[in-house]
C-alpha cells in the first residue's frame, strides 16, 4: 500500500541557481490533505569507483572538503556533465583524478546520498587498474592518491577512520564482490562455450596462457570474433572469470 505514502508536488519556486546545484521550495501535499514545504537541492548527480590494482590494493585520494573543513580519504569521483553517461563519466573521473586506466568494470548500482532533501544520484563502479598514466585533475583540484590493501581498507570503514558515505559503500561492496569471485568454482576445460566453432573453455585458457591479455587478443587467437553475438558475450565473460583467476 504504497499509494499511502506518496506526497504530490503543488508548486516549486526555485529560490538559487549555482554552479553545481539549484535550491527549490516546493508546496507538497501529504497522504492526510495537509499542504507543506519542502526544501529541495537540485544536483547533477556523480560517479565513484573502487579501482582495484593487481596487488588488490585500492585507488584512494585524500582532498579538502570545504563545508567540513578536513581534509578526507575517497575514493575516485566526481560529477556528471548535463546529459553525460555515468559509465563514460567514471572512466573519465579515474583517469584525471588517479591516471589510472581501469578495466573489468561491474556496475555496483546506485545510492541516494540525502533522500531527505537532495535529488543526487550516485552511481558506482568497481574495477580493475589495467595500467597508469598521467593524471589530469581539473585545476580547482589538488589531490593526494593512495593505494591502501583491500582488507585494510575494510578495516578502516568499520573502525569510521573513512567517514565518506560513497566511500564506505564502494568500500564494502567491492570487498563483498572480491570475495564472491574468489568463491566462485573453476569452469570446467571442457565446457562448450561456443557451439559454431567448437569453442571450449579450455581453449579460452589456454589463450590467456600464450599471452592473451585482452578480450580482442582472444578473438584473434581462437576465432571467437566470428561466431554469433550470443556465444562472443558467453566468451567474453568466460574470458573474464578466467582471467580473474590468474
Amino acid at each position: 500500500m504504497q499509494e499511502n505514502l506518496w506526497e504530490k508536488t503543488v508548486s516549486q519556486s526555485l529560490k538559487f541557481e549555482g554552479r553545481i546545484v539549484k535550491v527549490r521550495v516546493d508546496e507538497a501535499l501529504l497522504p492526510n490533505e495537509k499542504v507543506v514545504l519542502r526544501e529541495v537541492v537540485e544536483h547533477p548527480g556523480g560517479v565513484t569507483v573502487a579501482a582495484l590494482t593487481k596487488d588488490k590494493e585500492l585507488l584512494f585520494v585524500r582532498q579538502f572538503r570545504y563545508p567540513y573543513g578536513e581534509v578526507l580519504l575517497e575514493l575516485p569521483a566526481g560529477k556528471l556533465e548535463p546529459g553525460e553517461d555515468p559509465f563514460e563519466a567514471v572512466q573519465r573521473e579515474l583517469q584525471e583524478e588517479t591516471g589510472a586506466i581501469g578495466t573489468e568494470y561491474q556496475d555496483l548500482g546506485k545510492m541516494y546520498p540525502s533522500p531527505g532533501f537532495c535529488d543526487e544520484i550516485l552511481y558506482l563502479y568497481a574495477c580493475k587498474v589495467d595500467r597508469m598514466e598521467q593524471a589530469n585533475p581539473d585545476d580547482d583540484e589538488f589531490l593526494q592518491v593512495e593505494k591502501i590493501p583491500l582488507d585494510r581498507a575494510v578495516e578502516m570503514v568499520l573502525k569510521n577512520e573513512i567517514t565518506d558515505a560513497k566511500t564506505q559503500l564502494g568500500v564494502l561492496k567491492a570487498a563483498m564482490l572480491e570475495q564472491s569471485q574468489a568463491q566462485k568454482p573453476a569452469i570446467d576445460p571442457d565446457t562448450k562455450i561456443c557451439h559454431c566453432r567448437k569453442l571450449t573453455a579450455g581453449d579460452i585458457a589456454n589463450a590467456i596462457r600464450e599471452g592473451a591479455e585482452t578480450f580482442q587478443q582472444l578473438q584473434e587467437a581462437t576465432g571467437a570474433a566470428t561466431v554469433c553475438g550470443r556465444c562472443k558475450q558467453k566468451a567474453q565473460e568466460c574470458f573474464e572469470s578466467l582471467r580473474g583467476q590468474e
